[in-house]
């Protein structure tokens, strides 16, 4: 299903952009909303869905790629729960604690390493990149 994806041009949405790239999702960029303006993708049925993460779970779903969104609803709501986490490992208050939920969840999980920090790094770029990397 073809979609147009709204955005303000000061601040593309690269994390989504990645994503439908990575996903073999077709997008038509419209970078023509207000500044500060939350990204929103229409669709040619006169539907549309509002923000980023929800944008990168619809993304995850119609994904071309196999088990882009995880094997099973388990492994999606796993998916869903780091987008949801994210902004916390980003806020220097709730660095060290993030960082440490973060170090245990994945010493037991090591097969998650890699989604995670694909997925956090695609949705808050290389900041996040580089404070996964020091854990």
């Amino acid at each position: 299903m073809e979609a147009k994806l709204a955005f303000a041009q000061d601040s593309p949405p690269l994390s989504i952009i990645s994503a439908a790239k990575i996903a073999g999702v077709s997008l038509t960029m419209d970078p023509g909303l207000a500044s500060g303006a939350v990204p929103t993708l229409h669709f040619n049925s006169g539907d549309f869905i509002h923000g980023i993460n929800t944008i990168l779970r619809y993304i995850a779903r119609v994904a071309s790629v196999s088990s882009f969104y995880g094997q099973d609803a388990i492994q999606a709501s796993h998916v869903d729960q780091w987008l949801e986490y994210a902004p916390v490992i980003l806020s220097g208050s709730e660095f060290e604690a993030a960082c440490s939920f973060l170090d245990g969840y994945l010493a037991s999980r090591p097969f998650w390493l890699a989604i995670v920090c694909q997925l956090l790094t695609l949705q808050y770029g290389r900041i996040l990149q580089v404070n996964v990397f020091l854990l």
